[in-house]
């Protein structure tokens, strides 16, 4: 009796399916920058989400959409601050290079956290919850550095391929 082969070529796995389909955007003229983008908005939005997420277990409050919406405005100005910050990481040159991200990340985060201190000593203190704030911080940090790494991974296959 034969054994089945272990695994055929015409069968994929998810990772590397959106690997090939990553490889093939960024081989597009223009669309390695408009996928950089995109991935940074929306991890830095799930960041926030997460954040606040995990805030909820401290302050007693329930999560979902409406506790969302009952934040304070200015929280969300988290979100557009990290993508400014973020800014410089955009160079093409910067963004295939993980050592020169990963010291963007880090300057962006101390950037938030000295911007963050500043207003903190001006505003009453109920009104900036520091726990949402460093969770905001830790997520959004490592999600972007996670994402930036994926990124160079598949740009540097597209290249050598």
């Amino acid at each position: 009796m034969a054994s089945a082969p272990l695994a055929s070529h015409s069968q994929t796995t998810p990772v590397l399916a959106i690997m090939r389909w990553l490889r093939e955007a960024l081989r597009q003229p223009g669309r390695p920058l408009v996928l950089l983008v995109a991935g940074d908005t929306a991890l830095t939005s799930a960041a926030f989400v997460v954040a606040v997420w995990l805030w909820t277990f401290t302050s007693g409050a329930e999560f979902g959409l409406d506790h969302l919406l009952a934040l304070p405005g200015w929280l969300y100005a988290l979100i557009p601050a990290w993508l400014f910050l973020i800014l410089p990481l955009y160079d093409p040159r910067r963004a295939a290079h993980l050592p020169g991200t990963a010291r963007g990340i880090f300057l962006a985060s101390c950037a938030v956290g000295a911007i963050y201190l500043s207003i903190f000593f001006f505003l009453p203190r109920d009104l900036l919850p520091r726990l949402v704030f460093l969770y905001f911080l830790a997520c959004v940090a490592g999600l972007t550095l996670l994402w930036r790494a994926v990124y160079i991974r598949a740009l540097e296959s597209a290249f050598l391929q």
